[in-house]
């Protein structure tokens, strides 16, 4: 059996045998496994918890540029993101959804708006957005592709995956610190069943 160079005999989960849901899952469990799923190999969540907060980063520092009125109340695209996001989490969960909105999210959210108002403008400040996007989308597809051979969870559903991966990354941050260990076995359950590579079969041509 071919192997490709580089890629350890490691386990991975076992591709669900009902069809892919559409659309949010408002589960903790169900949309922890269905992310999972698609991210079994350490270096491709490594890559994914260096590169999701900047994507989630510069795409607050870019929609804090998008500012309007709505009855003498300022708004701007960063906070409506980051209100949907929390109220998302709080919803999966209030323990873990607080603490990911105190821990991670709202420091990318300070830092973003501190950013954009105090030491990036007008061409710098959409250079900076620009490279963020391109360096974490195109190491992210180059993670999918050589560790996990299959296609990114977004090509299947794609209002889910970016529903998913902050929440993802704090909590495979949060399990790799010795911490939630009773969670994430609750998370996991019977849903990640793991399976040799061998069984799984090449997919990088979904791309």
């Amino acid at each position: 059996m071919k192997r490709h160079r580089g890629r350890p005999e490691v386990g991975r989960v076992e591709r669900a045998a009902a069809p892919i849901k559409k659309g949010l899952l408002w589960d903790l469990r169900e949309q922890y496994q269905f992310y999972h799923l698609y991210h079994t190999h350490w270096a491709n969540r490594l890559v994914h918890v260096i590169f999701v907060p900047l994507l989630l980063w510069s795409a607050m520092l870019c929609l804090a540029q998008a500012r309007w009125t709505v009855r003498g109340t300022p708004l701007d695209g960063a906070t409506l993101l980051m209100a949907a996001y929390v109220l998302y989490y709080l919803r999966l969960s209030p323990r873990w959804g607080a603490a990911a909105t105190l821990l991670f999210l709202l420091p990318l959210y300070v830092s973003a708006r501190y950013a954009g108002a105090h030491w990036l403008h007008g061409p710098a400040l959409y250079s900076v957005v620009g490279a963020a996007q391109l360096a974490g989308w195109s190491s992210q597809f180059l993670a999918h592709a050589w560790w996990e051979q299959r296609r990114p969870a977004l090509l299947d559903n794609l209002v889910q995956a970016f529903a998913s991966s902050p929440l993802f990354v704090f909590l495979e941050v949060v399990f790799a610190a010795g911490a939630g260990s009773q969670l994430q076995k609750q998370l996991l359950g019977a849903g990640a069943r793991r399976t040799p590579r061998r069984t799984v079969p090449k997919v990088c041509g979904d791309y």
